[in-house]
């Protein structure tokens, strides 16, 4: 018989590896944690657009410092709005800038869009938490 493993847990599942991965036992090196951080960036990446550039393994003992590094490619829907855009805003104002430039009418995300979707983006992980915990 398999193992069923609906949305919602597999978010938790993912989160605790990226965030805390010893409280399930695993990715116990910095290495290992970024490796694991490339791979989940890279599936974001080809279903949402975008391409790992980099993927930097934290030089603490703190695996989650591990940084990920984008880049812009013809598989985002748009430079200025897409799912990367919430973060690091300023990491592509050079695209953005040729993007719009080159007549794409998309304005980039602001301060106040981004820090509203990631507080929405977290809101969504504790409801899942409380609406599914057993």
């Amino acid at each position: 018989m398999s193992k069923q493993i609906f949305a919602h847990e597999l978010a938790e599942i993912v989160t605790g590896l990226l965030i805390k991965p010893e409280l399930l036992g695993e990715l116990d090196s910095a290495d290992r944690h970024a490796d694991f951080l490339g791979a989940i960036a890279g599936v974001v990446a080809d279903f949402c657009g975008g391409e790992v550039s980099m993927v930097e393994a934290s030089r603490s003992a703190d695996p989650i410092k591990s940084t990920v590094y984008l880049r812009v490619n013809d598989s985002l829907p748009a430079v200025c709005r897409n799912v990367w855009s919430n973060h690091d805003l300023t990491g592509w104002e050079k695209e953005e800038a040729e993007s719009q430039a080159s007549g794409e009418d998309l304005e980039p995300m602001s301060r106040a869009e981004a820090k509203a979707t990631r507080k929405a983006l977290q809101k969504l992980l504790t409801q899942a938490a409380k609406s599914f915990s057993a």
